[in-house]
């Protein structure tokens, strides 16, 4: 009997065969095995190619649902200009991380950044599903950023920072933390599904951004609270469910392939993960809201869709081991940790349009740090000595990948502000940016009358009058 291992197709198999001669029908037999192990290698690379691209997919759908969300958010007069924002998103991104990103991230090179690949050059065909999934990653750094500013960033701004955050700022961390060579790979950092990688980084930048940029005019006068509220709820109720689906093929598809032995369990233990953290997040801010978190006791509803993509966020860096237990409570504080934030950047009058750095930095800092407090039963389960040496490692990380997207914001966006490119014109943002920046509108001109949104808000007229406007010209 002949025992060994045999490559067939690039996979290593042990192989048992009689010896002696062999008559013509086991050449058969044997030529009938190599090709159903071929296949058998084909097959298993077309389905890890499969769930690349259709989680990619998925990844890549959530920018309809941040456009809903961002556009909803905003003003009526800046919804085009958002809109454009997201739709190029994308696009710009896929040329840039082409170019760079991927090389950056996962290129070979040392444990700081990667060097090859640029452009594409002598990039391996069968790393293009990989390279599409991770370009969906970048695409969605950069969307994020665009709500911190949103209403009063100029178009050169928002190029700016769209290829930037895609091309450069993003892919390092990556390459610290997804790659073999990246030191705080090696140093045991854990950040499964880009908590702080993807919404670390863009929280931080929505920070440094919405700092620099300064608020909207009149966004903290005394009687201007009104005037800044959301235009559309169906818009951002729309937005946030599909990015509660994203969100699913976005933590799963990391896990990289569906060819190995369970892999679906592990599919699915992350798709239950990040619906029971999206659940303790919402679920916890909807209660904060009823007993007054938000200086009125109501159930509010765009108050509970952000602690929903708090809790969301903060599913990414544990999804594959939390027990449903422990992702609810992740989930939980991810609540209290983006209602807290939520009052302190409106204590410093910073103006967040969309609550984007509270969610993305302080639950994406959550996400990772929850990882030895929680996982595995967390300091309830292991000893307290190794519990603290997994958290100095994930702080580590924290502060590490905090400082890189910090320094690199102020560097870009401070640039942008000394040459009077980061922020618009004071007569472009009170008529809007859609007829400022691409004289366009997206609403019809009745829409625009103070008095018909004035209505439609409070069933009133500017003289206090009970009006049926909106039942008539809608």
């Amino acid at each position: 009997m002949y025992t060994g291992l045999e490559t067939i197709n690039g996979s290593i198999y042990n192989i048992s065969l009689p010896l002696g001669s062999f008559n013509e029908s086991d050449v058969q037999t044997l030529e009938l095995f190599e090709k159903l192990l071929q296949f058998t290698a084909y097959t298993n690379d077309n389905l890890d190619d499969f769930f690349f691209i259709m989680n990619g997919v998925l990844v890549l759908f959530m920018q309809v649902g941040f456009a809903c969300l961002e556009a909803g958010s905003v003003r009526y007069k800046n919804v085009g200009n958002i809109m454009l924002k997201n739709f190029l998103d994308s696009l710009i991104c896929s040329i840039v991380f082409w170019l760079t990103g991927y090389a950056i991230a996962f290129g070979n090179g040392n444990a700081y950044i990667g060097w090859t690949w640029f452009a594409g050059v002598n990039f391996p065909d069968n790393l293009w599903s990989k390279w599409f999934f991770q370009y969906t990653f970048a695409s969605t750094a950069g969307t994020i950023l665009s709500g911190a500013v949103a209403e009063r960033s100029t178009f050169i701004a928002y190029l700016s920072y769209s290829l930037f955050m895609s091309g450069f700022i993003y892919p390092v961390a990556v390459h610290w933390t997804w790659t073999y060579q990246g030191w705080l790979k090696q140093l045991g950092f854990i950040d499964y599904a880009g908590g702080m990688l993807i919404h670390g980084v863009a929280g931080t930048a929505c920070l440094v951004a919405a700092i620099l940029i300064g608020p909207r005019i009149g966004r903290f006068d005394k009687n201007s609270k009104n005037s800044f509220s959301s235009h559309s709820n169906a818009l951002i109720g729309i937005g946030s469910i599909i990015i509660l689906v994203g969100f699913c093929g976005f933590n799963a598809g990391t896990l990289s392939n569906f060819s190995k032995p369970h892999d679906g369990i592990i599919a699915t233990i992350i798709v239950r993960n990040t619906i029971m953290c999206g659940a303790g997040g919402a679920l916890t801010t909807l209660f904060l809201g009823k007993f007054g978190a938000f200086n009125d006791k109501y159930w509010h509803f765009e108050f509970t869709v952000n602690g929903g993509i708090a809790g969301l966020v903060a599913s990414c860096a544990g999804c594959d081991q939390f027990s449903p237990l422990e992702s609810i409570i992740v989930g939980i504080f991810a609540a209290f940790i983006y209602t807290i934030l939520h009052h302190v950047i409106l204590y410093f009058k910073i103006d967040d349009p969309l609550d984007s750095s509270p969610i993305h930095m302080g639950c994406g800092i959550w996400s990772v740090i929850s990882v030895p407090l929680i996982q595995h039963g967390g300091i309830f389960a292991h000893p307290i000595n190794e519990v603290l040496q997994n958290l100095m490692i994930q702080i580590i990380g924290v502060l590490s990948i905090t400082a890189w997207s910090l320094c690199t914001c102020l560097i870009l966006f401070g640039i942008l502000h000394l040459l009077n490119l980061l922020r618009c014109s004071e007569k472009s943002e009170i008529i809007g940016l859609d007829v400022a920046s691409h004289n366009q509108k997206m609403y019809p001109d009745y829409l625009s009358n103070s008095e018909f949104v004035d209505t439609i808000r409070h069933g009133t007229n500017t003289n206090g009058q009970v009006s049926v406007m909106c039942a008539t010209s809608m």
